[in-house]
């Protein structure tokens, strides 16, 4: 029932959600058991599940990649430095 993830206008969390006639209701789980309903002009950003999960893999991919690069600078940068008496 709960097929979309949206993060509200000012948090840094995202919830679930599902889209109804007054706008998102939130998933009573994460609210205390309440189903919160929220308008949709509160909301910063919304996602189907499936493009959220997407997001959340490519982005990790990417951070994966810097903290490679990084490493790997790191090692470089290691073997430049030379030895002063």
């Amino acid at each position: 029932m709960y097929d979309r993830v949206i993060r509200l206008r000012g948090s840094e969390i995202y919830e679930l959600a599902t889209r109804t006639r007054f706008g998102y209701e939130l998933d009573p789980e994460h609210n205390f058991g309440i189903a919160l309903t929220v308008r949709a002009y509160v909301v910063a950003e919304d996602y189907s599940i499936e493009d959220f999960t997407a997001l959340v893999k490519s982005a990790a991919a990417r951070r994966s990649e810097v903290r490679q690069f990084r490493a790997s600078f790191a090692l470089d940068s290691c073997d430049l430095e030379t030895d002063a008496p």
